[in-house]
C-alpha cells in the first residue's frame, strides 16, 4: 500500500472478507462406557459448523447448545460408528459436539471440526 494506511475498521472489514474456515481442529476422544465426552466451541449466528467423526463402536451423538435451562439438540444420532455433518448456526452461544459411548462398552471416537464464516 505504499505507505498508506487504511482505517481500523477497513482492515477488519478486509480481513474477514477473506477470511477461510476457521481451522480445521482435530479430536481424539476416549469416551468411557456409559459416559458422555464433548467439546464445545463459541459461534456466532450465520457461520456455519462442520463436523466429521468416527467412532470405533457406535456411539449415541448430538450438536447442542443451552437457552437458559432448555438444551437445543438440532442433531440427535443413535448408534453411529461415522458421521459427517454440518448446520449453520441460527444464534450466538458456545455450541457443543456431544458422544456417548454405550453402558457396555468404551469408544474411542476421532475427527475433526471447522467453521465457516458468514
Amino acid at each position: 500500500m505504499c505507505g498508506m494506511k487504511l482505517p481500523n475498521i477497513a482492515l477488519l472489514v478486509a480481513a474477514q472478507a477473506f477470511t477461510p474456515a476457521l481451522a480445521n481442529t482435530a479430536f481424539d476422544l476416549a469416551v468411557r462406557a456409559g459416559k458422555v465426552e464433548e467439546v464445545c466451541m463459541p459461534l456466532k449466528a450465520g457461520t456455519t459448523l462442520q463436523w466429521q467423526f468416527s467412532a470405533d463402536a457406535p456411539v449415541d451423538f448430538n450438536l447442542h447448545h443451552h437457552i437458559g435451562k432448555d438444551v437445543v439438540m438440532p442433531v440427535d444420532l443413535k448408534a453411529v460408528a461415522t458421521h459427517a455433518g454440518q448446520q449453520k448456526i441460527d444464534r450466538n452461544n458456545d455450541w457443543c459436539l456431544m458422544w456417548t459411548a454405550p453402558k457396555s462398552a468404551a469408544a474411542r471416537v476421532r475427527g475433526h471440526w471447522s467453521v465457516l464464516p458468514n
